[in-house]
């Protein structure tokens, strides 16, 4: 996973002067589509994020994404959610680089359906399904310890805890390298309970006036989880020579 993230912050290694009549923005909708890898599941889905400053150095954060995995003990729905505040201080006068950070509250909801029976050694299906590669995610919203009990070849019920809220702390830096490429990488901290997640990401982004084409990678530690995304988003506000993408 390490190699990962190294690879990704590559994107960052392109440079080039800054145009003075360029700046950073944090006002933008994005809709994108997921490609996610846990352990060695595939799944895919989509994300929506909108961000509006509120000052010039304040801003307000909302972030949606669902994804889909399929493993042969079932399938999982897995969503997160995250909204709050951030600020952003600018490193040159043209406002072309920028140091942002964000804290937001934090939620996942995770929906499985599996059909597993009792395994070797008279496993159930609750336990089938907490040492495939979902058991990860379980595990972070304490189901595991739930289904404990559960030995039936039926279809398992999820407790009321497949859904978990938290907090999280986010901070980042944005740069145009070129007068329509904006490279942006960011780390995010999360805490559901008593449970903690670090995600490290990098993305870029292309300017066509108010549009942008994105591309993004996040690596989760923890769950073992990496998502690659692309899509597109719609600056608002925007004057000429200002980017507004932002993650």
């Amino acid at each position: 996973m390490f190699k990962h993230t190294v690879a990704a912050a590559a994107l960052l290694a392109s440079g080039s002067a800054l145009a003075a009549d360029d700046a950073i923005l944090f006002n933008s909708l994005n809709a994108r589509y997921i490609d996610s890898e846990l352990g060695n599941l595939s799944g895919d889905g989509y994300g929506i994020d909108l961000n509006v400053a509120l000052t010039e150095y304040l801003f307000a954060t909302v972030d949606y994404s669902t994804r889909t995995f399929d493993d042969s003990t079932g399938d999982a729905d897995l969503e997160f959610f995250s909204g709050g505040l951030g600020m952003n201080f600018a490193l040159n006068e043209a406002r072309t680089v920028q140091l942002y950070a964000a804290a937001t509250w934090e939620q996942i909801d995770l929906d499985v359906a599996t059909s597993a029976g009792g395994g070797d050694g008279g496993d159930g299906g609750g336990n089938a399904l907490c040492d495939s590669p979902l058991g990860g995610l379980l595990g972070l919203l304490g189901i595991c310890d739930a289904m404990a009990g559960q030995t039936t070849s039926k279809a398992l019920v999820l407790p009321s805890n497949g859904r978990t809220d938290g907090y999280g702390l986010t901070g980042g830096i944005r740069a145009l390298v070129f007068d329509n490429l904006e490279v942006n990488a960011q780390y995010k901290y999360r805490e559901y309970d008593s449970d903690e997640e670090t995600l490290y990401g990098a993305g870029v982004g292309y300017n066509f006036g108010n549009w942008v084409v994105l591309a993004r990678y996040e690596s989760y530690e923890e769950l073992d989880l990496d998502e690659w995304s692309v899509g597109v988003g719609y600056t608002f506000g925007k004057t000429a020579g200002d980017s507004g993408s932002i993650w």
